[in-house]
C-alpha cells in the first residue's frame, strides 16, 4: 500500500485521540475505582489503599475521576464490574430510584472514612447567627446559601436537608454554583452567605486554605431531622464527628456522613467476600502521614452523643432569638 493510502487512516486516529477517544490512560473494557477529582481527597488518600486491598481479591482496578457520587453509582450500573468509593447520605437517597436500585451493592460501610458537613459563612451572618446553621435554617428565606452543583456531593447534601426541614431549611432558595471553589468565592465577595460544603476536614486542602485566605468563618452542621435518614444495609447516614480539625488551631464538632466503597449488585467475585471480611483498620489508613493523623483524630459518634449535639446547638439558638 503507498504511504499516501494511510494518510486517512492517521487522520482518523488522529481526530479520534482528540476527542479523547483514543485515551490510553483506562482501556474501556477495564474495571477502576471511582473516586474524585485528581486533587481531592478520594483520590490522593481514601483511594490508593482500597486499590491494595482490591489486588487482594485479585482485582486491578485503577484510580479513575469521578464528578461525584451520582457519577459514579451512573458508572457502576453501566460497569458493574468497576467500584467506587461513595458519599453515603447521597448514596441513601439516590439508591432508592429505579435508575440504580438493586444494582449497587455495598462492599464496607464503615472504617474507610467520614466526609463532614460545614457551613462557611461570612462575617456577618456569623455573627449574626453565632455560628448556629440552627438559626440560619430557620431564617433560610432571608439567607443567601449557594453550594456546589445539584449533581455534586454539597449540592445533593443541601437538597437532602431542605427536604428534611421543610419548615426551616426547605424555604431556602439556593443557588448551585459550577464548583465548590466558585461557591466560597461568592461568599468571599459578597454574592453569597453562606456555602454548604460537604469534605473530609484536611486544613492542608486547597479548599480549607481558600477558606483561610478570604476570612470565612466555619460552622458545624447539625439538626434534628438529618437522625432520620438510614443507608439501606449500613446504618445512619449522619452520625457526630467530633475533633474534625478545620482549621490549623480550630476542631470543631459536626455532622458527617460515611465514605462507602461499592460495586456493581452483579459482581459475584467470591474472593470479596473473604477480603473485606478480614479488614483492619491498617488496610483503610492513608499513607501520607499527616493525613493518616487527622484521619484518625476524627471520631464519628451517634445516638446519645449525637442527640446531645444537636440539643445543644438549639438551645443556643434559642436562648440568642435566633
Amino acid at each position: 500500500m503507498k504511504w499516501r493510502n494511510f494518510l486517512p487512516l492517521i487522520a482518523a486516529a488522529s481526530f479520534s485521540f482528540l476527542l479523547g477517544t483514543g485515551s490510553p490512560a483506562v482501556a474501556a473494557d477495564q474495571d477502576v475505582l471511582m473516586t474524585g477529582g485528581k486533587t481531592g481527597d478520594y483520590y490522593l488518600y481514601f483511594g490508593p489503599p482500597i486499590v491494595k486491598l482490591l489486588e487482594k481479591a485479585w482485582v486491578d482496578a485503577p484510580l479513575q475521576e469521578s464528578k461525584g457520587t451520582p457519577d459514579s453509582m451512573d458508572w457502576l450500573v453501566e460497569h458493574p464490574l468497576s467500584y467506587a468509593l461513595l458519599q453515603g447520605n447521597v448514596y441513601a437517597d439516590l439508591i432508592k430510584n429505579d435508575k440504580y436500585a438493586g444494582k449497587i451493592k455495598i462492599l464496607r460501610g464503615s472504617g474507610i472514612g467520614n466526609e463532614t458537613v460545614l457551613a462557611v459563612m461570612n462575617d456577618k451572618i456569623f455573627t449574626r447567627s453565632q455560628g448556629s446553621w440552627s438559626a440560619v435554617a430557620a431564617h433560610a428565606k432571608q439567607v443567601r446559601i449557594v453550594t456546589a452543583s445539584e449533581a455534586s456531593g454539597p449540592g445533593q447534601t443541601l437538597l437532602q436537608l431542605m427536604r428534611l426541614d421543610p419548615n426551616g431549611l426547605g424555604k431556602a432558595e439556593p443557588k448551585f454554583m459550577d464548583s465548590m471553589d466558585a461557591a466560597l468565592n461568592a461568599v468571599a465577595d459578597g454574592r453569597a452567605d453562606v456555602a454548604l460544603m460537604v469534605q473530609f476536614a484536611n486544613p492542608q486542602n486547597p479548599r480549607f486554605k481558600l477558606i483561610a485566605e478570604k476570612g470565612l468563618k466555619i460552622a458545624p452542621v447539625l439538626s434534628a431531622s438529618m437522625k432520620s435518614l438510614e443507608i439501606p444495609g449500613v446504618g445512619p447516614a449522619f452520625t457526630l464527628c467530633e475533633n474534625a480539625q478545620v482549621a490549623p488551631d480550630t476542631r470543631i464538632n459536626t455532622a458527617c456522613s460515611p465514605i462507602l466503597i461499592a460495586t456493581g449488585a452483579s459482581n459475584d467475585n467470591q474472593d470479596l467476600k473473604r477480603v473485606f471480611a478480614g479488614v483492619s483498620e491498617a488496610d483503610f489508613t492513608p499513607t501520607e502521614p499527616a493525613f493518616a493523623k487527622l484521619w484518625k483524630s476524627m471520631l464519628s459518634k451517634g445516638g446519645a452523643a449525637w442527640d446531645a449535639a444537636v440539643s445543644k446547638a438549639n438551645e443556643l439558638a434559642a436562648k440568642n432569638n435566633l
